[in-house]
């Protein structure tokens, strides 16, 4: 067992003791640790009830006027989409506004997709006097709407002396991701080759993120032959390039790769399907349509309540008058 699989064990076993004593002991305070350790819970198991009763009791015990207490409640309402939360919680709080508040916000902003506004607390964040260190960096480069404000930040990083591969590496995805955004290949080409340069093209992550960029540039040979370049490919990488085939119009291609990721032994999750069921549709491809369906239902990928997902099959069947 890895050390991260066993931290999320050790967290489950806190959960669930920690719940029967809030349950069977409503009125017994509870310390900032345990408080601390019990959110942590909540925010990987996606329980928003069990962290704000949680919340409730650090309110009545005052156990709210600490930085590492306003940073777990931030991280436990965003990893549980409740990002409304986490934006009151850090307003209710001006006077702990320190660099790990800030980054928590600033980071459960983009992964919940909203990037101007996490861009806004950044600037936010320059303007009260926080320095930013190297954990911000990287969800504010993705967070960048506009290439001024991705050479103004990135250019802040050197000036701080944030420079280090650590940072380099997050900095390639951010900028890559801003630029898919953008729609900007010139310069994604000028970073792919910079990451060449630096050694970076190794890693998935930055691979990962060239294809991602490639792709919605609409340079679909660009983005396979990254793809078929890489030494090691995850779950991301097949998502990410059998999304670029279908968005690209290659229909074909789609059913093709994902035939041929399923024979390399991956597991076609959400993400997969949601690609592959328009590329059906299109071809009235009815028979693979079915066979995508059926894998949907015995692997309980049908339970998501996917309003896409399910627009997708419906469409699906229709055009190929099933």
């Amino acid at each position: 067992m890895n050390k991260r699989m066993f931290l999320a064990t050790q967290l489950r076993k806190t959960h669930v003791q920690f719940s029967r004593k809030l349950s069977s002991k409503p009125t017994e305070d509870l310390n900032l640790r345990t408080c601390i350790a019990l959110l942590q819970s909540c925010a990987q198991n996606q329980e928003l009830g069990e962290g704000r009763k949680i919340h409730s009791r650090m309110l009545v015990s005052g156990h709210l006027g600490s930085p590492p207490s306003v940073t777990s409640l931030i991280n436990m309402y965003s990893k549980c989409n409740s990002i409304a939360d986490a934006v009151s919680v850090f307003r209710m709080s001006t006077n702990v506004h320190n660099v790990f508040v800030y980054n928590s916000l600033i980071a459960g902003l983009t992964v919940n997709g909203l990037p101007n506004e996490a861009f806004e607390f950044y600037c936010k964040m320059r303007l009260f006097g926080v320095a930013p260190d190297k954990f911000t960096f990287p969800c504010v480069i993705k967070a960048c709407s506009n290439i001024l404000d991705l050479k103004n930040t990135h250019g802040l990083l050197f000036k701080l002396g944030l420079d280090s591969d650590f940072v380099y590496r997050f900095t390639v995805t951010g900028v890559l991701s801003a630029l898919a955004l953008a729609g900007e290949v010139h310069d994604g080409m000028l970073v792919h080759a910079f990451a060449i340069k630096m050694g970076y093209d190794t890693g998935v992550a930055v691979l990962n993120a060239l294809i991602d960029m490639y792709g919605k540039c609409r340079q679909l040979a660009d983005a396979l032959v990254v793809f078929e370049n890489m030494m090691d490919k995850d779950m991301y990488s097949w998502n990410s390039n059998i999304s670029v085939h279908e968005q690209c119009g290659d229909h074909d291609g789609t059913l093709g790769l994902l035939k041929v990721m399923v024979s390399s032994g991956f597991q076609p999750d959400l993400v997969t399907v949601t690609a592959a069921l328009p590329a059906c549709s299109s071809l009235a491809a009815l028979m693979h349509g079915r066979e995508i369906h059926g894998y949907m239902i015995i692997n309980g990928l049908n339970k998501a309540g996917n309003t896409y997902t399910d627009n997708a099959i419906m469409d699906m069947y229709t055009n190929v008058g099933a």
